[in-house]
């Protein structure tokens, strides 16, 4: 037997309606970490974002906070998946220098 979702009421545990603190800090975070600590604040947003997305699917959020929740997690992993692979190429660019010179030197 399956049963119809759309006849029963959308029962949500809201307080406020409006927008949630959540979803605004994980969008703000997202956006400052392009400018200012870009590896912490992606985190932050990345976070921030997920637990705003978490109380969404458990209606104790606002549905309307969606979009905003997950701009801001996923400029928080873009951000932070930016600055990992940036260390890896720096680390391998050294790796590289380091081998190459003492061999261009030596010859």
């Amino acid at each position: 037997m399956q049963e119809n979702f759309s006849q029963h009421p959308q029962n949500y545990n809201i307080k406020n309606t409006g927008t949630s603190e959540k979803a605004l800090l994980s969008l703000i975070f997202g956006i400052l970490s392009f400018i200012v600590l870009p590896f912490i604040f992606g985190i932050v947003a990345w976070i921030l974002g997920a637990i705003e997305l978490s109380d969404i699917k458990e209606k104790k959020s606002s549905p309307e906070n969606r979009s905003m929740a997950m701009a801001g997690m996923w400029l928080g992993i873009i951000n932070v998946a930016l600055v990992i692979l940036t260390i890896i190429v720096i680390f391998i660019l050294i790796l590289f220098f380091a081998f190459a010179i003492p061999f261009v030197i030596s010859n």
